[in-house]
């Protein structure tokens, strides 16, 4: 089984490396590169379509996304060839090919204020432009390759990890170098580590899966919820630091 991973230097993409389930040839890429990554530019539609059918995986995991929810308001282009244009392109090289797709997205594809857990089947109405940009991607997946059984979406929120940019580690970094932090009181989600992710990502790209693609879209979350101030505190409380929040 042959997998083009996405966002190797990526949370989820280096999580996915370090628990590789057995008999996977991997191939893992990043925008730039580097020791054990091919470089490929998600914002290169061309070169998305090219990887495939250069390397004709059994599997695209697209984990790599633009992220910068705030800065994609200032590119918002660049945030659409990424999120959406990058799923549209590695969808259009599968129908050739007959690899299929598992494309990661977000819960910012919904607005945020019904106050309870989105069902994956809810209309989407996203807020901004990241928000716009995966929920496109969303939909170029549904247009593709989902009738065709070949494309799934798997949905998370509050990713966190020991790599990468999260709020666990900011969190743990401001908490070096100030006395007080912070922290909004009306943001509720759910706060997973990468273990909840690897084993259905894992199980839906070995030999042996039994058409995971009729699943259509998925959340992948830890059980329970909380706000996120409070789970600041805990995190304070747990990691001994001596600091207040607000």
């Amino acid at each position: 089984m042959k997998v083009l991973l996405n966002g190797g230097a990526g949370q989820l993409g280096h999580a996915l490396q370090q628990q590789l389930p057995a008999g996977v040839e991997l191939i893992a890429t990043s925008r730039r590169g580097g020791s054990g990554l091919l470089a490929l530019d998600l914002a290169d539609a061309e070169a998305c379509r090219a990887a495939v059918r250069e390397h004709q995986p059994d599997w695209v995991l697209n984990a790599g996304a633009y992220t910068a929810v705030d800065k994609a308001e200032s590119e918002p282009e660049l945030a659409q060839a990424v999120n959406a244009g990058a799923p549209r392109a590695f969808a259009e090289a599968l129908i050739e090919s007959g690899g299929r797709l598992l494309q990661v997205s977000t819960d910012f594809v919904f607005n945020g204020q019904q106050g309870s857990p989105y069902r994956p089947a809810q209309a989407r109405d996203p807020l901004g432009v990241y928000g716009a940009s995966k929920a496109a991607g969303e939909e170029a997946v549904e247009e593709l390759v989902q009738p065709s059984g070949q494309g799934i979406i798997l949905r998370t929120s509050w990713v966190m990890g020991p790599v990468g940019r999260n709020f666990a580690l900011t969190l743990y970094r401001l908490h070096q170098e100030k006395a007080e932090i912070g922290v909004v009181a009306d943001q509720l989600g759910c706060p997973p580590a990468h273990s909840p992710w690897l084993l259905p990502v894992g199980a839906l790209s070995v030999p042996g899966s039994t058409s995971p693609c009729s699943i259509g879209a998925m959340r992948v979350l830890r059980a329970g919820m909380t706000w996120l101030w409070p789970w600041a505190s805990w995190d304070s409380s747990w990691g001994c630091w001596n600091v207040r929040l607000r």
